[in-house]
């Protein structure tokens, strides 16, 4: 029996439905399973209280587990949250993150 794949198709309807609820049920079962992506959408939605509570400790945990697979969106997310409150680490986050091909704008690693 295969096991369900994480589908960011999935991720992307429910957020244009605004099943938030919904979405955060979806994205935490692939989120404990190791699945980076969804780490990534879970810490995101931490960050901004979609389907769960604003809490950015759970946040950083979220893209934390995620940035530790390399996951670029998650390091360029955590640099965000680190800006904030420790600005040397948030421009390593954001480093780890041009590093790994998130191609943006790298004015901020001036």
């Amino acid at each position: 029996m295969s096991q369900p794949t994480y589908q960011f198709d999935t991720v992307v309807a429910l957020l244009k439905a605004k099943e938030f609820a919904q979405l955060a049920e979806y994205v935490t079962a692939f989120a404990e399973s190791g699945v980076a992506d969804a780490q990534c959408e879970l810490g995101n939605m931490y960050l901004c209280g979609q389907g769960v509570p604003v809490n950015p400790v759970e946040a950083e945990r979220w893209l934390t587990k995620a940035a530790q697979q390399d996951h670029p969106i998650a390091w360029n997310n955590l640099g965000t949250l680190y800006s904030h409150c420790d600005i040397e680490k948030s421009r390593r986050c954001f480093e780890r993150a041009f590093e790994l091909g998130l191609v943006r704008e790298a004015h901020h690693l001036k």
